[in-house]
């Protein structure tokens, strides 16, 4: 999986050939993180947002199940729990 600068997120199989190219943010892409389980992901972008989405069997859920829009600066970082209920980040304006 891939964020880009123009706010689109790229998955691609392990000969790089393109499985999917969704637009996200009008704003790079600066962080992605998978749940411990594996079922969610979580991809941060400079918009200011942590867009939830559902991860099964290797895809992707079409829409985010949350958008999570609390800072004020770009997303620097953020890491689930250990258990998977909770999310920790940081942004630019820490």
């Amino acid at each position: 999986m891939i964020g880009c600068k123009d706010g689109t997120i790229r998955i691609i199989d392990q000969d790089f050939k393109p499985l999917l190219c969704m637009q996200l943010s009008k704003k790079e892409i600066s962080h992605i993180k998978f749940s411990p389980d594996g079922t969610t992901l979580a991809i941060g972008s400079h918009d200011t947002s942590i867009y939830i989405f559902s991860w099964k069997d290797g895809k992707i859920s079409a829409k985010p199940k949350f958008k999570m829009s609390k800072h004020s600066s770009y997303i620097k970082h953020f890491d689930f729990t250990k258990d998977g209920n909770y999310l920790h980040s940081t942004s630019g304006d820490y």
